[in-house]
């Protein structure tokens, strides 16, 4: 980003990975919340684990829902290929979904590091590894 540029938004792309390509989910306004939402979609999905276009589905609601763009034009959108800005220093995207490792990872360019965090089967939302503090920067 550079100095003194006005900053409009919080523009973030993930990347959702399936056996059969990419579909890529863009936010306009909630960038720093998508890691935590892209977290909380897998884990809501894992119920359909065996079932990949089933589990995409609910993925795409949740992250649409949890943007808080599903009755607003507060600007997410899916993209088949990664046309969208990504100011956390994603090359293209600063979070992946695996839906063939089942597992979430987020960039940090300003810490020069990743994060991976893995749903594992029969887990509850409660007893699930906490995110690093900048794994939302």
């Amino acid at each position: 980003m550079q100095r003194g540029k006005k900053i409009m938004g919080d523009r973030r792309l993930a990347e959702i990975k399936t056996e059969e390509g990419s579909l890529y989910f863009y936010t306009h306004s909630m960038g720093s919340r998508l890691p935590d939402d892209a977290r909380r979609a897998l884990e809501f999905a894992s119920a359909r684990r065996g079932d990949t276009p089933y589990a995409l589905r609910i993925i795409v609601d949740q992250l649409i829902s949890s943007s808080g763009s599903r009755d607003s034009h507060l600007g997410s959108g899916l993209m088949l290929g990664p046309d969208g800005e990504d100011e956390y220093g994603g090359d293209p995207c600063s979070v992946v979904i695996d839906l063939m490792r089942w597992t979430v990872t987020t960039y940090s360019a300003r810490r020069g590091r990743k994060f991976e965090y893995r749903v594992s089967v029969g887990r509850s939302a409660a007893t699930l590894l906490k995110w690093p503090t900048w794994a939302g920067e």
